[in-house]
């Protein structure tokens, strides 16, 4: 049985959220959305719920014929409802940064 590295608590299963990250989901319940959904720590709760809220926004936007701004990598394309990506164009590629980091501005 695996442990949460954040919490200590018990999974029982790994979910991978639209982010590409993965949640690990212990023993512990939350209400979500009105439904009970079991979470690892806040932070997971607090990830699990922004990532729902987005993806609900992004697809009302494509849904009323909208495009969207979406990155990959180095890049940014806008994306439309039928499913088509147009290059805008080159941005400054991602940066890894190991969650607790603080960076001085």
């Amino acid at each position: 049985m695996k442990n949460c590295a954040q919490c200590n608590n018990e999974i029982k299963e790994e979910v991978v959220l639209p982010s590409g990250r993965t949640m690990y989901v212990s023993v512990l319940p939350y209400m979500v959305g009105g439904k009970e959904v079991n979470l690892c720590s806040s932070d997971c709760v607090i990830e699990y719920t922004s990532s729902l809220a987005f993806s609900s926004a992004r697809q009302q936007v494509l849904d009323s014929g909208q495009s969207v701004l979406q990155s990959e990598g180095d890049s940014i394309y806008e994306v439309f409802p039928d499913g088509r990506k147009v290059f805008v164009k080159n941005i400054e590629p991602p940066v890894p940064v190991v969650p607790g980091t603080k960076i001085d501005c």
